[in-house]
């Protein structure tokens, strides 16, 4: 079983209620959901508040989890992500930060990982990217990236946030299509 599927198992018990489960999954994935929020929001004691945030949602939206093709560990770092993003949009409105939200940025220069397998899976993604249509690559940058909402995207764009989503969820499921050959 991988890590992934034990994670996914354990959310399963979590949705239960079962406490000791929801003790495992802390165990087992919070250093690595910690670091994906310090990476994004550059403060401890806001990372660590975003993933007090991110565990109360695990114990309470676990049974909304829907494992299909995804893995525990992915829904636990979207929901990561997105409660990451959601505190520097906070922030940003509360005129604690003044620059545009470039989660790219923020990630890529907390990285010093540069070993031979980080940089062939980079490889691996633009590859994959490269077989992504551009238009929908840029709404997937503005989403991921950017951490622009389906919304925010078609304000701005005069499109349909339903649309956009769609997009979005299509060029997902492509880009994993390509990286798991």
């Amino acid at each position: 079983m991988t890590v992934g599927d034990e994670i996914g198992a354990l959310l399963a018990q979590v949705a239960k209620g079962d406490r000791r489960a929801f003790r495992k999954v802390y165990d087992k994935i919070s250093p690595r959901l910690f670091g994906l929020c310090f990476g994004i929001v550059k403060d401890e004691s806001i990372a660590e508040e975003v993933l007090c945030v991110v565990f109360d949602r695990i114990w309470n939206w676990a049974g909304q989890m829907h494992p299909n093709g995804t893995t525990g560990t992915t829904w636990l770092i979207t929901l990561t992500r997105d409660a990451s993003v959601e505190r520097l949009r906070q922030m940003r409105e509360a005129g604690l930060i003044d620059e545009p939200i470039d989660i790219a940025e923020r990630l890529y220069h907390r990285s010093k990982r540069s070993t031979a397998q980080s940089e062939d899976e980079a490889a691996a993604f633009r590859q994959c990217l490269a077989d992504v249509p551009p238009d929908r690559v840029e709404v997937m940058r503005a989403a991921y990236l950017q951490g622009l909402t389906y919304h925010d995207q078609a304000a701005l764009t005069g499109g349909d946030a339903t649309a956009l989503r769609t997009e979005i969820r299509r060029s997902v499921l492509q880009v994993r299509a390509c990286l798991s050959q």
